[in-house]
């Protein structure tokens, strides 16, 4: 009885184990209300002021879950960005990441091609960015984009960071929006559901994969089991 009730403690506990390695999911979103310019309750800045998205609803929301469909990618990172118009389509948006992410960390990308994971400077290309970011710079697939949802899988976990986006524009000014966080420093919180200061969800550090999460404290279970059935084993020998 003693041995029937230990091993069922193991599958309880694998299944519990099992449950915090694989069950976790946060969702959170930063926008932008007219008129301009932003004020204290906006989460994204907008410029310019004589442009299109600053008369525009944009918002940036996300999903962030351990679902990602390989052990070595287990993060899964889903996005939305939308601008809340029908002109100034999308151009390019760039999600911040750690300056050692490369290629070889995202997987399954749906909704959007990557131009370059790289440290993304500020300039023409990336008019209105307040600082230089390293970080995966995402494209839509076509040409007349106002609102693109993304996804993909990667291996590193969530961390608070920044985003900056903007619109194909004029050639001399053009429609941007970061996140009103983006001067201040990353937040070292653990992830959680809505925003830190105005940060978004964005992969980061490099952790072990969730089946290793499950092995590593069921294997210290199983260790205590054969401890146990020895001592019954010498107190009550067969």
């Amino acid at each position: 009885m003693r041995t029937t009730a230990a091993l069922c403690a193991v599958i309880v506990l694998l299944t519990v184990t099992s449950d915090a390695a694989f069950g976790v999911s946060y969702t959170g979103s930063v926008s932008y209300t007219p008129p301009w310019p932003a004020d204290l309750t906006d989460g994204v800045y907008v410029g310019p002021e004589t442009l299109r998205w600053a008369n525009y609803n944009i918002d940036l929301s996300w999903v962030v879950s351990d679902t990602g469909a390989s052990p070595s990618h287990p993060w899964h990172y889903s996005y939305t960005f939308t601008i809340g118009g029908t002109q100034g389509a999308l151009s390019h948006l760039t999600i911040e990441t750690s300056d050692n992410f490369t290629e070889a960390d995202i997987i399954n990308l749906t909704g959007a091609s990557i131009d370059s994971i790289a440290l993304q400077k500020v300039g023409p290309g990336n008019f209105g960015m307040p600082s230089d970011m390293y970080g995966i710079k995402f494209d839509p697939l076509d040409d007349d984009t106002f609102v693109m949802t993304w996804s993909f899988d990667s291996s590193r976990t969530p961390v608070w960071g920044d985003f900056y986006a903007k619109d194909g524009g004029q050639a001399d000014e053009k429609d941007y929006a970061y996140n009103q966080g983006s001067t201040a420093d990353d937040p070292t919180d653990p992830p959680a559901d809505g925003s830190i200061t105005f940060h978004i969800l964005r992969p980061d550090t490099v952790v072990p994969e969730p089946l290793t999460l499950v092995l590593v404290p069921l294997g210290v279970i199983a260790a205590m089991v054969r401890m146990k059935w020895r001592q019954h084993r010498v107190a009550f020998p067969p």
